[in-house]
């Protein structure tokens, strides 16, 4: 079959270039990327609120609740879904948790210096993160590089949520700073349990205070369109 072709030569062509370790998981994660790709995603995933998932955003508790919402695996855009619905269907409600900068910038770090929860993680802290003495040389040096921001935990905010237009998309958009408080008066309309549990917390927003003013003026400016859209003072 194609898609078993197509598996061989990712794993072939990861593990030669990228390590016996690294290949594993990257060609893990792209045998699934391609099944979500061809697969159909059913009429029922499009009858229910769709989540996109922004890491570090508290997601993990969002995907906890039992049953309810539709998700893909992973991290996808809005512009995913977009593609992926049927011309005869409607996109159901969307809807997504945002987070302070600084504060999601902190999470995802000592997240992944922490080992993440998943070998793709690790591999990528292991192999970004070694060089940097803290959270502000990080800053300093890592995050202005494109090879850093590219990845899913650095990614703008905004980069999740816009169209293929560009343009902001996402329905439902709920802040992490008083989610609690925004989280029932949601739920009841969306049809969903009425509180959220607690998991994979990594404490970004008790740590701002370890930021210089410096890291604070480099992450208000590569992430400004978050600062601006989503309504974030630096």
């Amino acid at each position: 079959m194609l898609t078993e072709r197509l598996e061989r030569g990712l794993a072939a062509f990861a593990t030669t270039v990228l390590g016996a370790e690294r290949g594993d998981w990257i060609t893990k994660l792209a045998r699934i990327r391609l099944l979500e790709e061809i697969r159909p995603l059913g009429d029922d995933f499009w009858r229910r609120p769709i989540f996109i998932h922004i890491p570090k955003t508290a997601g993990s508790a969002v995907l906890q609740l039992p049953g309810g919402i539709s998700c893909v695996f992973g991290h996808r855009p809005y512009r995913y879904y977009e593609r992926r619905k049927p011309s005869d269907l409607p996109m159901p409600t969307t809807f997504t948790v945002v987070r302070h900068p600084y504060a999601r910038l902190l999470s995802a770090y000592y997240y992944l210096k922490g080992g993440g929860n998943n070998g793709l993680d690790s591999v990528w802290a292991r192999r970004h993160l070694h060089e940097f003495s803290d959270v502000n040389d990080f800053v300093r040096r890592g995050l202005p590089r494109l090879s850093i921001r590219r990845f899913m935990h650095f990614r703008p905010q905004w980069w999740y949520l816009v169209d293929a237009s560009g343009h902001p998309a996402v329905k439902h958009v709920l802040y992490h700073e008083r989610l609690s408080e925004e989280w029932p008066a949601f739920a009841e309309a969306a049809g969903l349990p009425d509180s959220l549990p607690r998991v994979n917390v990594s404490g970004g927003g008790s740590r701002v205070a370890e930021l210089t003013d410096s890291s604070k003026l480099t992450i208000a400016r590569l992430y400004r369109r978050d600062f601006e859209e989503l309504g974030y003072e630096a």
